[in-house]
């Protein structure tokens, strides 16, 4: 029950994302042992640009060293400030040693400057080597033990409980639309009021070009369960996952999850399904079973998953 209470009290504070500037006063850059110091300002996004040479509307990711601060920009179409309301949220839910996500630290955007729009989200720099450039570096001792430490961050996010005025939702952290790249950013996202509702999407978007009346019964519908909502990160892959190994060599440990801009409540076999359609076919992170450590299998939701992708892709014109 607290931390029902705490769900909603977070939920309730997160600002407005049509703010073109927002900065978190309580984050660690504007903290001091005095409290909220408004005397440090973040980086500008011309100065972003010009410490990238990242010419103005493409994307980008810049560390300014001397700061601690990693900022991700890019057109908002690329970089949505959502991802910013999901990292807060995070932040605020679990302490960094539970779910070690970047504390973000406030955004900018200059969406409204005509061929010149971008978001700025700025956040802390987290270190370590990304899962995917370690891998084979790692020993199957060291391999279980990073699966085994996902396995707790993953069930960490997933008991947290909704409440029951908006228990039914498919969308966003924050309650706003699906973020997911699996959706085009041109369709209506929600949120969805139900898992029945968010799927009967899915299999429009899936055959978006065949017209209404021309549809037959989907005979692999039925086979995606409308089954609960969980906190899911979205894009759970090894270039998404930062681990760090210990001085001494001995241990290694999860130090980062990063790419929060596809975070949301989805149903519950969501994370495992795109878990094992993202990355190169044939990766040992799917295939030697070690998603199957970090995430409760969902082989028949997956089998469903891929035949209704394949049944509706098979009928394109």
């Amino acid at each position: 029950m607290a931390k029902l209470g705490r769900l909603e009290m977070v939920l309730s504070q997160l600002p407005d994302i049509s703010l073109a500037e927002f900065n978190f006063l309580d984050s660690s850059f504007f903290s001091s042992q005095y409290g909220a110091c408004t005397c440090r300002k973040l980086p500008s996004p011309q100065e972003v640009l010009g410490a990238s040479g990242t010419p103005s509307g493409y994307d980008g990711v810049w560390h300014f060293q001397e700061l601690g601060v990693l900022i991700k920009f890019g057109h908002p179409s690329r970089v949505d400030l959502e991802e910013a309301l999901a990292l807060r949220f995070i932040n605020k839910m679990f302490p960094a040693d539970e779910v070690p996500a970047p504390e973000v630290f406030g955004w900018k955007s200059t969406r409204d400057h005509p061929g010149y729009e971008s978001n700025f989200i700025y956040m802390s720099f987290l270190p370590g080597q990304t899962l995917r450039d370690a891998w084979e570096t790692l020993s199957q001792e060291d391999k279980a033990s990073v699966s085994q430490q996902l396995a707790g961050i993953v069930k960490r996010l997933r008991s947290v409980e909704r409440g029951p005025a908006d228990q039914f939702i498919v969308g966003s952290l924050s309650r706003g639309p699906v973020q997911d790249v699996y959706f085009s950013p041109d369709q209506h996202k929600g949120p969805f009021a139900s898992a029945r509702e968010f799927h009967d999407f899915v299999q429009y978007v899936s055959a978006a070009w065949v017209p209404v009346e021309e549809r037959d019964p989907d005979p692999f519908r039925v086979m995606l369960p409308d089954t609960a909502r969980r906190l899911t990160h979205g894009d759970l892959h090894l270039a998404n996952i930062l681990v760090l190994r210990s001085p001494d060599g001995s241990q290694i440990s999860v130090s980062g999850m990063v790419d929060w801009e596809q975070a949301g409540w989805y149903p519950d076999y969501w994370e495992y399904c795109k878990a094992m359609i993202v990355g190169p076919y044939g990766d040992e992170w799917r295939e030697a079973g070690w998603v199957d450590i970090v995430l409760q299998p969902c082989e028949c939701e997956f089998e469903a998953f891929e035949a209704f992708e394949f049944y509706w892709g098979s009928r394109c014109p």
